[in-house]
């Protein structure tokens, strides 16, 4: 059963930012929605890894309805990559030194989008081809001077590298953000605001990116709901 994954769950922007903004403070953060909650049934070593040393906070709406479906409160929705603009933006803010691990972005084009928003970024990385040897990733940002490093890779990869990351580099902050890098920087578009807050944006999504994302979405949402009645009936014995 994941309701030890459901449990450690925070469920507020506010107990998560006020970590990132913290000063000197060591974290490693990352999401949960309906398609990483699914991933944490099939995937022992992703699961555990949340449980351990992961700060893990509830991303969407599917998931929110979920939570609130079970019983937990107090609960809020919000979703990941607000959060995340609300980081880089206090990164920026106080020149927080970053670097960013993730996307298959040209690495000058990427330096350089970054600097123009002001963000004091100290290297980047191709998040798939450039992992192989953590140890020397681990050297390189070591040697880069970064304190957060942003990982920006698909669940449940991104968890893994960055857990590997934190136990070689306990001296720095990690912080998942999967595909927000492309929001971010403009190269993939977001769903209009009135479907991000109806809890439509997963058909914006899969209008986009068919055939990458069909499985996700056709058939994941309704395991996701299986995986939810089932949990409901467990907590009512």
């Amino acid at each position: 059963m994941n309701l030890s994954l459901l449990n450690k769950i925070f469920t507020s922007e506010n107990s998560i930012l006020p970590l990132i903004k913290s000063s000197g403070g060591k974290y490693l953060i990352t999401y949960v929605n309906q398609h990483c909650f699914n991933i944490s049934f099939t995937d022992r070593e992703y699961l555990n890894t949340l449980t351990s040393d992961f700060t893990v906070y509830a991303d969407g709406v599917g998931l929110y309805s979920s939570l609130k479906f079970l019983g937990f409160h107090p609960l809020e929705n919000f979703n990941a990559s607000d959060l995340n603009q609300k980081a880089f933006d206090y990164f920026i803010t106080n020149r927080t030194p970053i670097y960013i691990l993730g996307g298959k972005f040209d690495t000058s084009l990427i330096l350089s989008a970054f600097i123009k928003k002001g963000v004091n970024i100290k290297g980047y990385s191709n998040g798939y081809e450039e992992t192989v040897s953590l140890h020397d990733l681990a050297l390189t940002i070591s040697n880069s001077c970064a304190e957060v490093i942003i990982i920006g890779i698909s669940v449940p990869k991104q968890e893994k590298i960055a857990h590997a990351l934190f136990k070689l580099l306990p001296d720095k902050s990690f912080l998942c953000v999967g595909n927000f890098l492309e929001f971010y920087l403009g190269t993939k578009k977001r769903a209009p605001e009135f479907l991000r807050n109806s809890g439509f944006e997963w058909l914006f999504r899969l209008s986009i990116e068919p055939k990458r994302l069909w499985k996700r979405y056709l058939i994941g949402i309704p395991v996701f709901v299986y995986h939810i009645i089932k949990l409901k009936l467990t907590l009512r014995t």
